[in-house]
C-alpha cells in the first residue's frame, strides 16, 4: 500500500542508494527502491521525475556527504596534512571485505553518466583537500596533486594485495615512503 506522505525524501535517498549499492547504477530501478520504502512507482516518479533524476538526487547527496566529511578534516599545510588525508582515506575504505565492492561500485559508476560526474565531483573534492596541503615543490601545484592522488590510487591496490595490515596503516606507511622519494618529509632519524 502507497504511503506517499509518510515516507521522507531521506529514507527514498536511502533506498535508492541501497538498491545502486546492490545492483549498480545500470541495474537501478525506481520499482525497486519503490518496494524497499512502501510507495508506488509513480509516487516517486512524481515526487523526482523520474529514474535519471533520482539517480542525479542521491549522487548528489553523495557529493554533499563528501564535502561535509573532508572539510571536518584538519589538514595543515606540508607532509602532516598530506599524511592525514592519507590516513583518513585508509579509515574510509575500511576492511578489505569492502574494497571489492567499493572499486567495483567506482567502476560502474564511471559506466553511467551521472555516475561520472559524481565520480569526478568526489574526485575534486579529496583533491582539493591535498591541494590544501601540499606544499611547494618542484614541480606545479597541479602535477604534485596528480603524484599524491597517483601513490593513494597506488597504494590501495597495493594494500588489497598485501597481507596484515589494515588499510589506514598501510596508507599512512605508504605516503611517508613516497614523502622521503618526493622529498617532502626528511628521513628518520636513527640512534647512533
Amino acid at each position: 500500500m502507497a504511503r506517499p506522505l509518510s515516507v521522507t525524501d531521506e529514507e527514498i535517498f536511502d533506498a535508492a542508494q541501497n538498491v545502486m549499492a546492490q545492483s549498480g547504477p545500470a541495474g537501478f530501478s525506481i520499482s525497486e527502491v519503490a518496494r524497499q520504502v512502501g510507495l508506488s512507482r509513480a509516487a516517486i516518479t512524481f515526487r523526482f521525475e523520474g529514474p535519471d533524476q533520482l539517480k542525479r538526487a542521491t549522487f548528489a547527496r553523495a557529493i554533499a556527504f563528501m564535502e561535509k566529511e573532508v572539510a571536518t578534516w584538519t589538514i595543515e599545510e606540508g607532509s602532516e596534512g598530506l599524511l592525514e588525508i592519507a590516513s583518513r582515506i585508509g579509515r574510509m575504505v575500511g576492511g578489505r571485505e569492502n574494497f571489492g565492492s567499493f572499486m567495483m561500485r567506482f567502476s560502474e559508476n564511471l559506466d553511467d553518466p551521472a555516475g561520472i560526474e559524481m565520480e569526478q565531483q568526489r574526485g575534486e573534492v579529496v583533491r582539493a583537500a591535498v591541494g590544501r596541503a601540499m606544499p611547494e615543490t618542484c614541480v606545479t601545484k597541479a602535477e604534485a596533486i596528480d603524484a599524491f592522488m597517483a601513490n593513494i590510487s597506488g597504494a590501495l591496490l597495493s594494500w588489497r594485495a598485501s597481507s596484515g595490515e589494515d588499510a589506514e596503516d598501510f596508507m599512512v606507511a605508504r605516503t611517508k615512503v613516497w614523502l622521503r622519494l618526493a622529498g617532502l618529509m626528511p628521513e628518520a632519524k636513527t640512534g647512533g
